[in-house]
């Protein structure tokens, strides 16, 4: 059990603080949320979990790491596509 002396070493902030740091706009945001790059639970929860309309709480630190992540990984895809189209011609 967590003591209510310690703070959680995650520290969640708001759509709009997220949107700021990020350089992303809130359609970004929850297109990336659909998409999967920003995984629940990870990278963002919702402020009251029951609710399905709640707002969004991001885990910047895990979304910084997502987004890097995906990145490198479209990379390094497109590397290979175009090493395999040079293979082809």
């Amino acid at each position: 059990m967590i003591s209510p002396t310690k703070e959680l070493s995650v520290q969640y902030v708001t759509s709009r603080e997220a949107e700021d740091v990020l350089r992303l706009s809130s359609r970004s945001l929850l297109r990336l949320r659909s998409e999967g790059i920003l995984r629940v639970g990870v990278c963002w929860i919702r402020k009251f979990p029951t609710n399905p309309n709640s707002a969004v709480l991001y885990d910047l630190s895990a979304c910084q790491h997502a987004l890097s992540a995906a990145t490198i990984a479209a990379q390094v895809e497109q590397d290979r596509l175009g090493q395999r189209e040079v293979e082809l011609a």
